[in-house]
């Protein structure tokens, strides 16, 4: 809920009269622009992770460790479009959502987080993003970055 709030570079200040030792690193980024890649370039956009099969990236940021887990693909009948099925696990807080893959124009591609499961924008889900545009990227040698804000 705080990603949903917190302006950019704003701070949170939080205070309790319990004994407790919180490990807030997850959600200490500052909130940024909403993770999204835009790709161009020549694919089949039927084969854009139609044999993807169940993929885990295990990373450590801030010493806390980070879970990406892409568990299923789905394609939108009409467009073609996909959506991915993810799982993110920094340390004790765990999201579930989708990623939409999103066919623009003759020869470009918009990924960024699907209206499914509302995510926090955390350090993980962006970089879930990124691990989604890296496996098209891998898999179709005509495409190319043209913009990222999941650096």
């Amino acid at each position: 809920m705080l990603a949903e709030r917190l302006k950019p570079g704003g701070e949170v200040t939080i205070a309790t009269d319990q004994d407790v030792d919180l490990k807030l690193d997850v959600l200490s980024d500052k909130v940024d622009e909403m993770p999204n890649v835009i790709l161009k370039g020549d694919c089949d956009r039927k084969d854009v992770l139609s044999d993807v099969e169940t993929q885990v990236w295990q990373e450590t940021h801030r010493d806390v460790s980070v879970v990406i887990k892409l568990m299923e693909v789905y394609e939108h009948l009409n467009d073609g479009h996909r959506l991915v099925g993810l799982m993110v696990r920094e340390g004790e807080l765990a999201q579930y959502f989708g990623v939409s893959i999103l066919f623009r124009k003759e020869d470009e591609l918009l990924i960024k987080l699907a209206a499914i499961g509302q995510p926090r924008p955390t350090w993980g889900v962006k970089q879930a993003v990124k691990k989604v545009a890296d496996l098209i990227l891998k898999n179709h040698s005509g495409l190319q970055l043209v913009s990222t804000t999941v650096g």
